[in-house]
Order: structure tokens, then C-alpha cells, then sequence
């Protein structure tokens, strides 16, 4: 596959300091700089399967129960109700 890419100066610069020190051709030295990348991004997103796996990252990370100590919204499925109507009424607004 061919991608040609507009890179910003500073980027230029350090792929060709790089190249240099590496003694590499600068587009070899982008492919593993792209590769390693998104291995990186590719590892940082959850792998979820089934919905238990899905809820137990939420329990983890604290989204479920994080209304718990909160005692002014009363039910939380009406307050969740009542801010989509109100987040509908600012978009249609």
C-alpha cells in the first residue's frame, strides 16, 4: 500500500535525525515508528467479549455505582432520563 503522508517540520526533522543515527532509510524508520504505534494504540483498547466482561470494567473503573454516595439525584434511572431530555432539548433548540 501506498500512503503519502504531509508531515509537520518538527516531525521531518526528528524522522531524519533518526534515519541518521540509525543509519536506516527514513522510510523504514516511519514504518516501524507507525507500526510500534499502533501496536501501542491497538494494546490500550479493552477486548470486551461478553457483556459480564463489559460490566466488570465498569465496576472496576467506577462508572457503575457512581452515583451511589450522591444524595440529591433520588432515582438514578428518572435523573438519567431527565438529563437526555434535557440534552435533547439544548440540540433541537
Amino acid at each position: 500500500m501506498t500512503l503519502v503522508l504531509e508531515l509537520p517540520e518538527e516531525l521531518q526533522r526528528r524522522l531524519r535525525a533518526i534515519s541518521e543515527d540509525r543509519h536506516e532509510a527514513q522510510e523504514a524508520v516511519a514504518v516501524k515508528a507507525i507500526n510500534e504505534g499502533l501496536e501501542s494504540l491497538q494494546a490500550s483498547v479493552p477486548k470486551h467479549r461478553t457483556g459480564a466482561e463489559v460490566v466488570a470494567s465498569w465496576r472496576t473503573s467506577g462508572a457503575i455505582g457512581a452515583w451511589n454516595d450522591r444524595s440529591d439525584i433520588g432515582d438514578a434511572v428518572e435523573f438519567a432520563r431527565e438529563l437526555r431530555r434535557r440534552s435533547n432539548e439544548r440540540i433541537n433548540e
